[in-house]
């Protein structure tokens, strides 16, 4: 059974014009139903990537090999949450709450979440911000120098036509820990062979053990 919505109509008729709300079903969403390539419980899907991430399933089942989608879509505050993780793991205080995502230091153009953030980068973990913002240190990514003040674009998740996909399911263990290559290598032969699915490009995250992949948008994401 899916779940259903309310929508708000407007009804014409008589003197006057009615408002009446009318129960209408959501999409089923093929994906949930995945044995091979496995959506979590707090995953955010759109059209996009329940198509996507359902196509997959198939070609996981091939090389019979369990994966799990551990991100898809992603608004400002849950980016800033995933980085007050972070930041807590990586023993940086923190002084804010993801509900601060829009707040800035006074007198400064600067986020209260932005110093942090760009702590991260500096570790090595390469994280996109919220919103579009300036990093304030030098860091390494890819082997290449970013400057500081260099502007990085906000998580791409926001766009609900990505997501990451990993061995483990988020409470790892050493045993569980394995190499993002093998998704990689996947998702190649996918892209390779299968063009329906709409795969456009991915990135091996080995700071965060995941793959992330890029789906083409379908009409409504």
């Amino acid at each position: 059974m899916g779940t259903w919505k309310r929508i708000r109509q407007m009804v014409f008729g008589g003197c006057c014009n009615k408002i009446k709300e009318i129960a209408m079903p959501e999409p089923e969403l093929k994906s949930l139903k995945n044995k091979w390539l496995v959506v979590m419980p707090e995953v955010k899907l759109t059209p996009t990537l329940d198509n996507g991430i359902f196509l997959l399933d198939k070609h996981f089942q091939k090389f019979n090999a369990v994966r799990y989608v551990t991100s898809g879509k992603r608004d400002a505050i849950k980016q800033l949450d995933i980085i007050i993780a972070y930041a807590k793991a990586y023993d940086i205080p923190v002084n804010f709450v993801k509900e601060d995502v829009n707040v800035k230091i006074l007198s400064s153009d600067n986020y209260v979440w932005q110093d942090v953030w760009s702590q991260l980068r500096v570790k090595g973990l390469i994280i996109n911000p919220p919103y579009l913002a300036s990093c304030l240190y030098d860091h390494i990514k890819n082997g290449q120098l970013i400057k500081a003040g260099t502007i990085i674009p906000a998580t791409p998740h926001s766009r609900g036509d990505c997501f990451d996909m990993s061995a483990w399911r988020g409470n790892q263990t050493e045993n569980e820990a394995k190499s993002v290559d093998d998704e990689a290598k996947i998702i190649q032969v996918v892209m390779d062979l299968d063009s329906e699915i709409g795969i456009l490009s991915y990135v091996i995250e080995r700071a965060n053990n995941c793959l992330h992949v890029n789906l083409k948008p379908l009409n409504n994401v």
